[in-house]
């Protein structure tokens, strides 16, 4: 039987999810360095979908003790 770890709550709840929208097309180089920069700050990309010809991104804060 394992036993599972305590992981304490997230000190910043209200920062746990992160959405933006992106008019128009997306410059890939641009994207690529955004998305190392979220990952930096502990954000992993969740979603992208598109909606109304605009690109929606969905990021999820990862919180480790």
């Amino acid at each position: 039987m394992s036993e599972q770890q305590y992981q304490p709550p997230c000190p910043y709840p209200q920062h746990h999810y992160q959405t933006e929208v992106n008019k128009g097309s997306i410059n890939m180089g641009r994207w690529q360095s955004h998305l190392n920069e979220m990952y930096g700050k502990g954000y992993q990309l969740d979603q992208v979908f598109e909606q109304d010809g605009n690109t929606v991104t969905v990021f999820v804060h990862h919180f480790h003790a």
